[in-house]
């Protein structure tokens, strides 16, 4: 009889595991990850870089530091509400700012991420690189 109480508990507790994985998973299930690279250049002089193949910070000039600010758009072509994390990378990290909440974007909704980066004043002349990474999630609790 105890032998029978124990392959019986050990069913249940390995069934709710399964459940609660699988509620947990659906919750919040990532959609998309969305990859770019990130450039500024700390130099002596400033500059502007419009190319789409990377958002580009240009150029912040060293011993008085600076910012620079770009957006990122995104559509959300999904017929359901999604959550968009930010996050940095690489070199650039540590003076790139982006929201730290998640963002939450309504189905056919167009918005703007707002990116910063700061230098603060340095008489190193240097490239910072690294890589925005949008991580684009379903929240099936707030779902539409």
């Amino acid at each position: 009889m105890n032998t029978k109480n124990t392959i019986l508990t050990l069913l249940t507790t390995i069934v709710a595991c399964i459940f609660l994985t699988i509620i947990a998973y659906n919750s919040v299930v990532v959609v998309e990850t969305i990859y770019f690279d990130a450039h500024v250049n700390v130099s002596d002089r400033l500059g502007f870089n419009n190319d789409i193949d990377k958002i580009y910070f240009g150029s912040v000039i060293a011993q008085m530091g600076g910012v620079s600010e770009r957006a990122v758009i995104y559509m959300n072509t999904n017929n359901f509400t999604v959550m968009i994390k930010v996050k940095a990378t690489g070199d650039i990290a540590p003076y790139l700012t982006a929201p730290k909440q998640d963002i939450i974007v309504e189905p056919q909704e167009i918005i703007k991420i707002p990116l910063k980066v700061q230098i603060l004043p340095t008489n190193e002349y240097k490239e910072l690189n690294g890589i925005v990474t949008l991580n684009v999630k379903r929240d099936l609790f707030n779902n539409n």
